[in-house]
């Protein structure tokens, strides 16, 4: 019997560019039924009506945001792999004899970012294929392909500070983005596969914990603040030179419009007091309400 392969993750293209991955998932989504009939004691007949494949990994934020945007992102190309592992030297193979599976037309988007304090910043990246016709499968697979190389190697974030309406707030510990968008994924005249797909709605979030409720209270109060000019928050550089974290080259996420209130605060026995931070951002026009930047500078107190 011969022994099993092993494979692992690999980068992946997004139309043209090849980007870092971690936690790549592919999710089949068939869509299956069972049809139990004339008394029978179990089902008889099992039909498929089709699938709506997904597929998500995590990037660096920065990456994310330069390909990607806050928006939807159109695709006519989706290369993702599984990297082979050698069987005579037991790491990932050199040669080309890794698996594929390409898309040539889809969508991707952020779904959202976390990041706590000394963590590096992943964006959460999802991706919908869509067939040519409904009746081909999204994906194409092939075998014997050679390793994608990254477009470039990622510059890396970390979590930096909140500003509110031009003063900064000491002591985030956690800042989570969620960009909540409602995505139609149409399928439709008995298609197996799906063939468009619509942004129709958003409707982002920034929550956080914060380690001086009391300070922050001083600003938010209870009852929370509008945003009167505006919540920028900041996620730090590391140097590409030196690796140490840097307020240059930051990454920013800014709303001019919406409100800030604190929650839920804290005070356990033997634990210092914390605080929740949930930021509402607002948008009366089609912008979105998060104007991200890739090259800001982030205040250094």
């Amino acid at each position: 019997m011969a022994a099993p392969l092993i494979y692992s993750s690999s980068p992946c293209k997004l139309n043209t560019t090849v980007m870092a991955a971690t936690d790549l998932r592919l999710s089949a989504n068939i869509a299956s039924q069972v049809y139990q009939h004339s008394g029978n004691l179990f089902p008889s007949v099992a039909v498929l009506s089709g699938a709506i494949p997904r597929i998500a990994f995590k990037t660096p934020i920065k990456d994310a945001l330069t390909v990607i945007g806050t928006g939807l992102l159109a695709l006519t190309n989706l290369d993702f792999m599984l990297a082979k592992f050698s069987n005579s030297t037991f790491i990932k193979a050199t040669t080309s004899v890794h698996t594929k599976w390409n898309a040539s037309s889809g969508c991707a988007y952020i779904s959202g970012w976390s990041i706590g304090q000394g963590g590096i910043c992943l964006a959460d990246v999802d991706v919908v294929p869509l067939s040519t016709d409904g009746t081909t499968h999204p994906l194409t697979r092939s075998d014997n392909n050679a390793m994608l190389t990254l477009s470039s190697e990622p510059i890396l974030h970390t979590l930096g500070p909140l500003s509110v309406n031009g003063s900064v707030i000491t002591g985030l510990n956690q800042l989570s983005v969620a960009m909540n968008h409602t995505l139609d994924v149409r399928v439709s005249d008995g298609d197996l596969y799906p063939r468009n797909a619509a942004l129709l709605a958003g409707s982002p979030t920034i929550t956080g914990e914060h380690l001086d409720p009391a300070t922050l209270l001083t600003t938010l109060s209870l009852i929370g603040v509008n945003i009167s000019a505006n919540v920028i928050a900041y996620w730090k550089s590391f140097d590409v030179t030196t690796q140490i974290v840097s307020t240059a080259n930051s990454v920013s996420a800014a709303i001019a419009s919406g409100r800030i209130v604190a929650e839920n605060i804290d005070a356990g026995q033997n634990n210092p007091a914390k605080s929740a931070i949930h930021v509402i951002p607002l948008s009366s026009t089609a912008t979105h309400p998060l104007v991200t930047s890739i090259a800001a500078t982030a205040p250094s107190t």
